[in-house]
């Protein structure tokens, strides 16, 4: 520790020696000062443990100095005693410790008092210093708390959005207490409500009684010390009623730091992952154990999978087969013609069906009827080839295919309604055993009658079998097309209570018959009616299911605008509402039914509008402005959501331009569906469009979704930085509700992040949501972006954004969405005048 510091003032040089001279047996430093004013100077610069302060001296005389010393922060805490050889009359003293003295030495000065009192003072400044060092290292201790108390947070924050990501809930137990911690995902995996009362045993409660008590027995044996664990799945069932499957898994640790055992468990919602996985091994049962023999390859034409009954067919083992060339298994009785043929039917009709001959490894020709569909994957995976092949050489030696025919149509080739029930009995029997449903499809071609009447039976004949290879290639190769007579045709399919599956289907095919057939210089449009069951919903029995997919159909044929019809009215209506809605939407886009608003955004540092965001909104004739809520969903799900995008952008450049035109500096933001930026063609619809409007690139913004940016990298970076290169705005949408990070957006080429809406409306009422929205426009500053903050719908809210630092601000209080005419008056003043904030 430093020597303690004594500052004698005297103008006196003997006095300022002798007082020295005094002082010296003490271990202190002395510090001399000839005059008021050069004590003051001192005593910024210097700690200062005591002033010994002659009181007549010319110039300032020392009460007027221990004034000065106390008017200034620093140094008004340090002890004066004054040193005179005036009297010892009261007034003198009173005046000496009214300027702020603390004690009086007379002349002449008796050496032992001067040192008895100079020692009590250093005595009080060593405890002073003391004591200020042991405050200092309190204050370090303080602050090394709150910053873990913050890092604790953020640590609990990130857990609650990586267990929200994942799917994946926690609740705890601590040794010696009852009060069980449930995280927010904890609740909703397990279908509860969120509340500080809820208990363990509310939880537990939902678990089935085998798995309630292995868990009980695991928390018994936490609570009397020993070790605990279970990983188990079980099921659930909610309050609301909800069924579940739960992976559920607890153990116990002790915490190192603090010595404490804890209880951590896990509990994660398996459901639909368990359905996926059954669903999947039917699908494997049922080609594993199908006839036919199957088998998938690569665009490279290398063998990826097998089935048992190829292997049989071909002689060899599956690992002979697999990651080789499928064409080890050419017969050379094809010439070049026949495969280029081949190859060029199943490129357009995605389908191709005929006789081939292959070669078996004992080098046996056979012949084979054969399927082969073209699978298409994603960019990553790659389009695939299913073929399914009948051996029928044996058939064909003799002379005819007597055996086959039987059960197949000889105009389509396709299996005939004798294998439609057999098949659907398999697959309802699979389905009996995993507590699943399927769907029985009935297919009709409308006016077909019509077509025979007016071509004649060889042309009706054509359209069959063209209709046929379309809705073939059109279900895919997860199941198989029956003709069941005339013109009607029929698909098994697996069915959920959602229908998704169904109407997947249905597009597809709609999409495969919404190109004309081209037959003898006839241009052919036409449309199918659809029919269908539901096992077990409608009948337990395969045969009852078919009698009742062709009563659906045959009410559906006296329905003049229905396209399908579900045995059960139920799902009748949810599918048709789905469709309907789907129709509608193309119907809008037609007609023109939808408008843009525009949702100015304020600049808070300006107090001018810098920007608007476009927002669609639909004009229904029957049901008046439709949020995007309610259909951007269904436009995703059909595919319809690309034209919609495409038209948003090209409506928006077109306002954009206008304004530009008149002379206002803002940008025109748009939002883009993941649909649209993964098709490919966003960069070239985008340069288009600018091209077309003559539109500086820096007036559009194109915002996309945190999550949608965190889920396709792979595809949006490049895009990013291909639109960043033309000078194009580029907006993080919704930030803050997935679970990307300021490393991650450090090496993306953005150029502003929008704050969510959920931490903007309650900002004034929770602390978190302000230390998050603080937090994020701290570090996208220190990043060089700018920050939005949406959803703001009160005055508060700009207030406190305006505090934080927020750059721009958008909502319901600045302006609600309007279209572009009613904007433009914001555009033209200060509009912050019109504010409270």
């Amino acid at each position: 520790m430093n020597k303690a510091s004594v500052l004698i003032v005297d103008d006196r040089p003997e006095n300022l020696i002798a007082l020295e001279a005094t002082l010296e047996s003490l271990d202190c430093d002395i510090i001399q000062a000839s005059s008021g004013e050069a004590a003051l100077e001192l005593s910024l610069d210097l700690d200062i443990a005591i002033i010994l302060l002659d009181v007549q001296m010319p110039g300032m005389d020392g009460y007027e100095t221990a004034e000065m010393f106390r008017s200034i922060k620093r140094t008004r805490n340090i002890p004066i005693i004054f040193v005179t050889a005036i009297c010892k009359a009261q007034q003198h003293m009173f005046k000496g410790y009214a300027a702020g003295g603390v004690d009086f030495l007379f002349k002449p000065i008796e050496e032992e008092v001067l040192l008895s009192k100079v020692k009590v003072f250093l005595a009080m400044d060593a405890q002073k210093q003391q004591l200020k060092q042991q405050s200092s290292l309190l204050d370090g201790q303080l602050r090394e708390l709150k910053q873990r108390k913050a890092e604790l947070s953020l640590e609990r924050y990130r857990l609650e959005k990586a267990q929200e990501v994942a799917g994946v809930g926690s609740w705890d137990l601590i040794d010696r207490e009852n009060q069980a911690g449930f995280t927010a995902q904890c609740y909703r995996v397990m279908g509860l409500t969120d509340s500080e009362n809820t208990q363990l045993s509310s939880l537990l409660s939902q678990v089935d009684q085998e798995a309630r008590t292995v868990i009980d027995n695991s928390i018994r044996s936490f609570q009397q010390g020993e070790p605990a664990f279970w990983d188990i799945e079980h099921k659930i069932t909610t309050q609301n009623g909800d069924k579940k499957t739960i992976r559920h898994h607890g153990e116990d640790f002790i915490d190192e730091e603090t010595r404490t055992r804890h209880l951590i468990a896990t509990v994660q919602d398996i459901t639909e992952l368990r359905g996926a996985q059954q669903q999947l091994m039917i699908a494997n049962t049922i080609l594993e154990n199908a006839t036919e023999g199957m088998v998938i390859t690569n665009e490279q034409g290398t063998i990826e999978w097998v089935n048992r009954a190829f292997c049989e067919l071909m002689g060899y083992a599956a690992e002979e087969l697999l990651d080789g060339p499928i064409k080890i298994l050419r017969s050379e009785r094809h010439d070049a013609a026949f495969y280029r043929d081949m190859w060029e039917t199943l490129l357009e009709e995605k389908s191709w069906q005929g006789e081939i001959w292959n070669r078996n490894k004992s080098g046996q020709a056979l012949l084979f009827m054969s399927t082969i569909a073209l699978v298409e994957g994603n960019q990553n995976e790659g389009t695939q080839y299913l073929a399914i092949y009948n051996d029928i050489t044996d058939l064909k030696a003799e002379g005819s295919l007597t055996n086959y025919l039987p059960n197949h149509d000889a105009l389509t080739r396709l299996p005939d309604h004798y294998l439609l029930e057999d098949r659907l009995v398999q697959t309802c029997h699979y389905a009996a055993n995993f507590s699943k449903q399927v769907a029985l499809i009935y297919l009709d071609i409308e006016s077909f009658s019509y077509i025979n009447q007016e071509f004649g039976f060889p042309f009706g004949d054509t359209v069959l079998q063209k209709i046929a290879k379309r809705i073939d290639s059109a279900i895919g190769y997860q199941t198989s097309l029956y003709r069941v007579c005339n013109d009607e045709f029929a698909f098994i399919v697996p069915f959920s209570d959602t229908g998704r599956e169904f109407i997947f289907y249905i597009n597809m095919i709609r999409e495969k018959l919404a190109r004309p057939l081209h037959i003898d210089k006839h241009s052919l449009s036409l449309n199918l009616k659809v029919g269908v069951s539901v096992y077990p919903r409608d009948s337990k029995s395969p045969v009852d299911l078919i009698e009742r997919a062709r009563d659906a159909l045959r009410h559906n044929e006296k329905e003049a605008r229905s396209s399908f019809c579900f045995y059960n009215e139920d799902i009748n209506k949810q599918i048709k509402d789905s469709l309907l809605l789907e129709s509608d939407i193309r119907n809008a886009l037609e007609k023109k039914e939808f408008f843009l608003t525009y949702q100015p955004k304020l600049n808070m540092a300006t107090a001018e509008i810098e920007g608007v965001e476009a927002l669609i909104r639909w004009q229904h004739p029957e049901h008046g402005i439709v949020s995007p809520i309610n259909f951007i969903p269904a436009a995703e799900a059909s595919g319809l959501i690309l034209p919609l995008s495409e038209w948003v952008l090209d409506e928006a450049c077109r306002q954009a331009k206008l304004w530009h035109t008149q002379g206002y500096k803002i940008t025109t933001a748009v939002n883009i569906s993941a649909g649209h930026f993964n098709n490919g063609k966003l960069l070239e619809d985008i340069d288009k469009t600018l091209k077309k409007y003559n539109l500086p690139a820096e007036c559009l913004e194109i915002e996309i979704t945190e999550n949608m940016m965190m889920q396709n990298m792979d595809v949006i970076i490049p895009m990013l930085k291909a639109l960043k290169a033309r000078k194009v705005c580029i907006s993080i949408d919704d930030f803050g509700t997935g679970y990307s990070s300021f490393a991650y957006l450090k090496s993306l080429p953005v150029d502003t992040l929008k704050i969510d809406r959920s931490f903007i409306k309650d900002l004034h009422h929770h602390k978190d949501d302000i230390h998050i929205v603080q937090a994020i426009t701290n570090m996208a500053h220190k990043m060089g972006l700018k920050v939005v903050a949406e959803g703001v719908e009160e005055q508060e809210h700009c207030q406190q954004l305006c505090s934080i630092g927020c750059d721009v601000v958008q909502g319901y209080y600045i302006s609600r969405p309007e279209k572009a005419d009613n904007i433009q008056g914001l555009l033209d003043v200060a509009y912050i005048s019109h504010l409270s904030i």
